[in-house]
């Protein structure tokens, strides 16, 4: 499988047209995803094993590591590093003025072998923006696309958290006919807020919302100023 990486804008490219490209992992592999691969691979160790080996492997290198050893296991080097200033030659360590630092880092054969393994391949690059996937009713359960003021309701989707000091930010209702927002209408702000999470957000509707129909929106920034919009497909309504 290639290194998948996607291309995103330089921001200290100071006007240059030039991107930067950050690598696109579609998976984080765990103890147990790694046990699995050495499985698939045909190891002659059972499961329990490789547990054990690789438990014990673990408390081996700490244990050698607090006796003051480095570690090269092949692929990384462990070592260690004091922080802190002495005064003095005759001065000892002390945790109020000293630290002990881990150090890990690959050794050289192991950037090697990725180095020259790796095969690449660029993917489509998408901005990060608000989603918003679904809209619930929490005083009506089963009216999903019906706003009722006073009450609270709850959206879910992605990228949905927002500076709620910033009043560009935030949910807003947009009063629509046929589809089409009203020109002499402003968009409402949601200034009630009981929970608000980059997956979650829920709100209470506005108590003088008059009857209509709405469109939802989560407006966001992302970078140093840039406002992005989702929006809720579906139409709400209140009656």
């Amino acid at each position: 499988m290639p290194v998948k990486y996607k291309l995103h804008p330089n921001p200290l490219a100071n006007g240059d047209n030039t991107y930067r490209a950050i690598v696109n992992f579609d998976a984080t592999l765990g103890l147990q995803q790694l046990i699995d691969k050495m499985e698939e691979a045909g190891s002659t160790l059972t499961r329990p094993d490789i547990v054990a080996v690789l438990t014990q492997l673990d408390q081996i290198i700490i244990k050698a590591l607090l006796d003051g050893k480095q570690v090269n296991t092949g692929l990384i080097l462990f070592t260690a590093s004091i922080k802190g200033v002495f005064n003095g030659e005759d001065d000892v360590y002390n945790s109020n003025r000293h630290k002990l630092v881990l150090r890990v880092r690959p050794t050289a054969r192991f950037k090697e072998q990725i180095k020259t393994g790796a095969r690449f391949r660029k993917v489509v690059s998408t901005e990060p923006t608000p989603v918003v996937t679904s809209y619930h009713n929490l005083y009506n359960l089963d009216a999903d696309t019906l706003l009722s003021p006073t009450h609270t309701a709850q959206i879910k989707g992605r990228n949905l958290l927002f500076d709620r000091s910033d009043a560009r930010q935030g949910v807003f209702l947009v009063p629509q006919q046929n589809g089409t927002p009203l020109t002499d209408d402003t968009p409402i702000r949601i200034e009630e807020v009981s929970r608000y999470t980059p997956g979650e957000i829920i709100f209470r509707v506005p108590d003088a919302l008059l009857p209509g129909q709405y469109k939802l929106e989560v407006k966001a920034i992302f970078g140093t100023n840039d406002l992005r919009t989702g929006t809720l497909k579906k139409m709400l309504t209140v009656e």
